[in-house]
């Protein structure tokens, strides 16, 4: 079968290469949205008056983005594309690499953002990993039990 052939997705998929485009698109907005609102909750928990929460959560955001982005253009796109080569379209196999990609990322980050690498910091990104490689593999309507119909 040809390298990065149709063959994660089932053929009542008509246009998977533009859904993998805005799963790759859609996915970290979603993860980032979501952090950013546990970063909401930590602030109006530990924060005194309503504008230090705003800050506190805008600056997060912003943070939070950046980050799920530069990871999603990296270690996102990386991922998929070995998996894709791979012909892996199992859930197992999606979200292990997200694991797997987001602990390396959290090592990296951790050496150079941090001065040292923290547990946390490997956990919350291994965790981000595997969810969104997991929720890329649900938007773009791959999946790992695909029959071939021989058409390649």
């Amino acid at each position: 079968m040809p390298l990065f052939s149709r063959s994660l997705w089932p053929s009542s998929i008509r246009t998977p290469y533009r859904r993998l485009c805005v799963a790759l698109i859609l996915a970290p907005l979603l993860i980032a949205a979501v952090l950013t609102l546990f970063a909401f909750f930590l602030a109006g928990s530990t924060a005194s008056d309503r504008e230090s929460v705003l800050t506190v959560t805008i600056d997060s955001g912003i943070a939070i983005f950046a980050l799920v982005i530069g990871f999603t253009l990296t270690f996102g796109i990386i991922s998929v594309l070995g998996l894709w080569a791979l012909e892996l379209g199992g859930p197992l196999a999606w979200g292990l690499t997200g694991i797997i990609a987001g602990a390396i990322a959290g090592i990296m980050f951790g050496a150079i953002a941090v001065n040292g690498i923290d547990r946390g910091v490997l956990v919350i990104f291994a965790i981000m990993g595997g969810a969104l490689m997991l929720l890329i593999r649900a938007i773009a309507g791959i999946r790992g039990d695909v029959e071939h119909n021989g058409n390649g």
